[in-house]
């Protein structure tokens, strides 16, 4: 998390003046820090994925409800990211369709989940 923080405080510092001379440089430095932390981020990711992997192992939930639950964090992070460009560059109408867009996502995702869930509540009641 600290490479994340030592970079994010470099990159606005070179971005202020790097913005008032040539603007263009900065939005390409803008989208290569955006890049490096998002593959430090897929490192954490990473590490949190085999911890909750093995607590869903040791509760024997199946894989399935995991592999969802990934899914839908992967649609949430590259969403927000997306939306966060998009307001950048001063998008703030593209910013909230992407933003409905990646909630529709996240609901067909976990509506398989849903069902599941319904099925057992039901089974329970009968």
């Amino acid at each position: 998390m600290l490479k994340i923080l030592f970079l994010v405080c470099i990159a606005v510092i070179v971005l202020t003046f790097v913005k008032h001379e040539r603007a263009e440089f900065g939005v390409l430095l803008k989208m290569a820090v955006l890049t490096v932390i998002l593959l430090l981020v897929f490192g954490i990711l990473q590490r949190c994925a085999d911890g909750v992997s093995e607590i869903f192992a040791l509760a024997d939930i199946p894989v399935s409800y995991f592999t969802v639950m990934l899914k839908m964090l992967g649609l949430c992070i590259t969403a927000q990211i997306a939306e966060n460009i998009c307001k950048d560059c001063g998008e703030s109408a593209l910013a909230s369709t992407l933003e409905t867009a990646a909630k529709c996502a996240i609901l067909l995702v976990a509506l398989p989940v849903a069902k599941e869930l319904v099925t057992i509540c039901l089974g329970w009641l009968q």
